[in-house]
């Protein structure tokens, strides 16, 4: 048993003993049908295993997107359009660094990984976190 599932079993138990019912999760997304040419990419970029990690927790870390140096851009570009350290609609703000980072190919790949081909990505949002410039390691 995984310890998503125990965990959400041992919820279930506790709600049940107050009278309450916990919605029945829904079981992992199905993989797509690859076509040669995306598993081919998802092989070299070694996406495979942060792929099955998506489709069976709702989420992932896509690791070594960007360079520290990028990183660094990207930080110092957040930065000057939200001084908090999160902001939402990077698209729209029309910075290049935007732009780019969204078009990353590790960031394309999974998305078209669990999207399928026809898939658009419009908007993004970003947070820094306390650790700043710290945690920007490749």
């Amino acid at each position: 048993m995984s310890t998503t599932t125990a965990s959400t079993q041992k919820l279930a138990e506790k709600l049940g003993a107050m009278g309450l019912t916990v919605p029945q999760a829904h079981p992992p997304i199905a993989p797509l049908t690859m076509s040669q040419e995306l598993a081919e990419r998802v092989d070299r970029l070694g996406l495979q295993e942060t792929n099955r990690h998506l489709r069976n927790e709702g989420f992932t870390v896509i690791k070594n997107v960007f360079t520290k140096s990028e990183c660094e851009e990207l930080m110092a570009a957040l930065s000057r359009h939200s001084p908090l350290g999160a902001s939402f609609k990077l698209v729209s703000k029309g910075e290049p660094l935007f732009f780019s980072a969204l078009a990353n190919e590790r960031i394309v790949t999974v998305a078209e990984s669990l999207l399928g081909p026809e898939m658009t990505l419009m908007q993004y949002s970003a947070t820094m976190n306390e650790r700043g410039i710290h945690a920007c390691t490749h």
